[in-house]
């Protein structure tokens, strides 16, 4: 007997006792409530042809409190890749969580550290340069308010230092127990810029921090 309980801890240590983990999976999907979407698309009088964002830092939350935090968390979401809309958490066994906590781009750390590989390789065309930093939020389309001769629209979101820098939180309620689906309202957020005005953003700016902020309040879970 004794002999038999030695196997299997070893065995639960060779496998690094797996049953005490579970897996949360997390899917994005562009579009809020019943309304989603994929590219390329029309929303109204716009044609989206890209939606492409950083998560990172993502964190379990319950009571307001952090109860588990995802290691080296940098995750690329492209709406053009369906491979990258979700991903499997291991989380341990005994946690409760009612939220979800992640950070909308990179963080200012990461940024000034250098480019790195994975979803951070600047192969994946969201890397500026090192005194920009990595694009956190990227949207391209086409609509005709916009007032150019080609009627396009480039939002590339990004900048790490101050007063450009453009890193959010975004804070979800979510059902323990199953999956996470996260929704973008890309309809929301593309309605509240007035484009005959404002465009086309390729660099850190003002402008880039409050359509930071705007994208970032338009996540829920669904």
């Amino acid at each position: 007997m004794m002999r038999m309980l030695m196997v299997l801890l070893a065995a639960c240590v060779s496998l690094g006792c797996a049953a005490q983990s579970r897996p949360v999976r997390v899917t994005y999907v562009l579009g809020g409530g019943n309304e989603q979407f994929v590219l390329p698309t029309r929303i109204g009088n716009k044609r989206i042809d890209l939606v492409r964002f950083y998560v990172s830092s993502v964190e379990l939350m319950r009571g307001g409190k952090p109860v588990w935090k995802e290691p080296g968390s940098y995750h690329l979401v492209d709406f053009t890749d369906s491979g990258t809309l979700a991903y499997k958490m291991k989380t341990p066994e005994h946690i409760h969580f009612d939220r979800i906590r992640f950070h909308l781009g990179i963080d200012s750390a990461t940024n000034v550290s250098g480019a790195m590989g994975g979803d951070l390789d600047p192969a994946k065309g969201m890397y500026w340069a090192w005194q920009s930093g990595y694009i956190n939020f990227k949207i391209e389309g086409t609509s005709p308010d916009v007032p150019s001769a080609k009627h396009e629209f480039t939002f590339h979101l990004g900048g790490y230092a101050a007063p450009n820098a453009t890193l959010q939180t975004v804070d979800i309620a979510v059902r323990e127990g199953k999956d996470i689906v996260i929704g973008l309202d890309v309809a929301t957020f593309l309605a509240s810029i007035e484009m005959d005005k404002v465009y086309h953003i390729m660099s850190p700016c003002a402008e880039a921090v409050t359509l930071s902020a705007k994208a970032a309040k338009c996540f829920s879970a669904l």
